[in-house]
């Protein structure tokens, strides 16, 4: 199973009326993981995920189990696709950065 995620910008954006520190967005994220991602890869498919840095962010949060003091130091590269390679209890087995 591959799950895929790739941060794009969008310069020239108008901010949006409303923000959502990383706190928030894990607690959206864990939900979308468990409701729309996991039986997606339980099932088989791979999954391609694209978005802002704050939520691949706290995507990697929950697939790698990183601490919450370490999660504010994970940067990620703008255009930079993820590869993870997950087992059939959707752990990591391996992780790849295509650079």
């Amino acid at each position: 199973m591959k799950w895929f995620f790739c941060k794009k910008t969008s310069k020239g954006a108008k901010r949006a009326p409303f923000l959502f520190d990383i706190i928030d967005i894990i607690g959206f994220i864990n939900t979308f993981w468990e409701d729309e991602i996991a039986p997606k890869l339980i099932d088989g498919q791979n999954i391609i995920v694209a978005a802002h840095g704050n939520s691949l962010r706290a995507l990697t949060k929950y697939i790698e189990n990183i601490s919450d003091e370490d999660i504010m130091d994970v940067e990620m590269a703008t255009g930079e696709p993820v590869v993870y390679d997950l087992d059939e209890n959707l752990n990591v087995v391996s992780k790849k950065k295509l650079n």
